[in-house]
């Protein structure tokens, strides 16, 4: 699931723990929190897409990938969280070799 679909994923169930716990209990307990930021598949999936089609992954796509999860930390923070890890961040421009269907089924 892509960082931006989780965030706003948050933000509902935020609301809803807003509406059991109340606002002030609610912040005390996000800034008490740890929040874990994994940067996955998903969230390179373009980048991966524009290598697979013969398009060069350049520094204006590598700051897409930053300008997203600086959006995704800042919006976390605006909703209450203060405590961040950052974990499980795989090498921008590099794939991972995967299996297609393709390569399954093909028999040749």
């Amino acid at each position: 699931m892509p960082l931006l679909q989780q965030l706003d994923n948050f933000a509902v169930t935020r609301a809803e723990m807003q509406l059991k716990l109340g606002r002030h209990e609610l912040e005390e307990l996000l800034s008490k929190s740890l929040f874990l930021i994994s940067i996955g598949n998903w969230d390179l999936h373009h980048a991966w897409w524009l290598q697979n089609i013969g398009i060069k992954f350049d520094q204006a796509d590598v700051q897409s990938v930053a300008s997203s999860l600086i959006a995704g930390v800042k919006a976390l923070y605006d909703a209450g969280a203060r405590k961040f890890r950052v974990i499980d961040v795989p090498l921008l421009g590099v794939r991972r070799p995967t299996t297609t269907i393709r390569n399954i089924f093909d028999t040749t």
